[in-house]
């Protein structure tokens, strides 16, 4: 009776190893999760230097990136449809963006507004073609008007500057370059709006 009992144990033992050994262990496929987050180290110092952020749908939505190696995420580039839109970017370390960008659908940089002295106003605009600046204006003297103006070829080579140096709102200087230097200069110095004087570089 007692061997028939544990011959018995024995077998309901074997059966249910056999069942629990049988059993198949489940592991979700990660790909068919879309991703809310993702964080790098691309350089790999330690510090995280790019954050994306995407929607429930798994499109992107913002990138954040470190591109000066200080720890802080100073360029931000937000998203329209997976297509960038505009971005903010902090030159000077404060914590506060410097530079605004403006794409296009195709994601390539049309327009720049930049405080280049840190003041908090805008004192540079830049218009682009092909990612390349094609015109830019400057205010130089802070009164929030634009007095320098620029032009660029199509490989986005400085060709032109027009200046107002003497603030009355008309240019009197035209600076012309080649190959990014300047070969000739003309000045209007009594203000009547024709060049009288000439340099030569």
């Amino acid at each position: 009776m007692r061997r028939g009992m544990l011959a018995l144990l024995l077998v309901l033992f074997i059966v249910a190893v056999s069942g629990y050994s049988a059993q198949k262990v489940e592991q979700p496929d990660i790909r068919q999760f879309r991703p809310r987050e993702v964080k790098m180290d691309r350089n790999h110092d330690g510090k995280i230097d790019r954050i994306e952020i995407y929607d429930k749908s798994g499109v992107i939505q913002k990138v954040m990136v470190d591109t000066t190696g200080d720890g802080k995420l100073n360029d931000v580039v937000y998203y329209k449809n997976g297509a960038p839109e505009k971005g903010e970017r902090d030159i000077n370390g404060d914590g506060k963006p410097d530079v605004f960008l403006i794409y296009d659908k195709a994601g390539m940089i049309i327009k720049s507004r930049t405080d280049t002295n840190g003041d908090g106003k805008v004192d540079e605009w830049v218009t682009y073609r092909n990612s390349l600046p094609y015109e830019a204006q400057k205010d130089l003297n802070s009164d929030g008007k634009p007095d320098t103006f620029l032009k660029y070829n199509d490989k986005g080579m400085l060709t032109r500057v027009e200046s107002d140096t003497n603030k009355d709102g008309k240019v009197d200087e035209w600076v012309y370059y080649e190959n990014g230097k300047p070969v000739k200069a003309e000045k209007d110095t009594n203000a009547d709006g024709k060049p009288d004087t000439w340099v030569t570089y």
